[in-house]
């Protein structure tokens, strides 16, 4: 680890530059994923907005926009769950963490990496589960619209599968004795 001489702390080495496959999936994740998470994001509220200006000018109320905003809501958080733990936006209680010496800091990192790829992967592992039971049974959505479940409930493995993805990469650069997360976002 080399020394930072403005605050004489050791600081990891940075990452070395990322290879192509590495390089091609954030593209993905920055530039399809983050904009699918978006669009479900503008639908919820657009449909949200056209349900309160529905029932204020005209008092009517549409049964089926509180589903698909449940649903959509649910889509943005799981397609977005992996890209905001790269990019250093989940919350991080590191008061604790800043404390400890720079080789304990990157022990902890490592230990967290470990308990994401086994929290991720359990996600993974009984969303699959819980999509496949749902296919077989050909449960339906509470509406009149019907949805067939699966498609709904199959953003929960993939989401899951994007997060165990990411938990791995960081647990690889953990091992290798690399960062291991991405700074977190101070917010004042």
């Amino acid at each position: 680890m080399a020394a930072d001489p403005a605050e004489g702390v050791a600081t990891p080495p940075s990452p070395p530059a990322a290879g192509p496959v590495f390089r091609a999936w954030e593209w993905f994740e920055d530039k399809i994923v983050l904009n699918l998470g978006v669009l479900c994001f503008v639908v919820a509220m657009s449909l949200m907005l056209f349900e309160a200006i529905s029932r204020a000018a005209v008092g009517e109320s549409y049964h089926w926009i509180e589903e698909i905003v449940r649903y959509a809501v649910v889509w943005a958080f799981f397609l977005c769950l992996a890209l905001s733990a790269r990019h250093g936006f989940h919350i991080r209680a590191d008061f604790v963490h800043r404390k400890l010496s720079p080789r304990l800091q990157h022990a902890c990192d490592v230990i967290s990496a470990v308990c994401g790829v086994l929290f991720a992967g359990f996600l993974c592992y009984a969303g699959t589960l819980q999509t496949m039971q749902l296919y077989r049974n050909g449960l339906l959505s509470e509406s009149a619209m019907d949805l067939e479940m699966w498609k709904v409930q199959i953003m929960l493995p993939i989401g899951a599968a994007m997060l165990l993805i990411f938990y791995l990469g960081a647990l690889w650069r953990g091992l290798t004795r690399r960062t291991v997360f991405a700074e977190s976002i101070e917010i004042e």
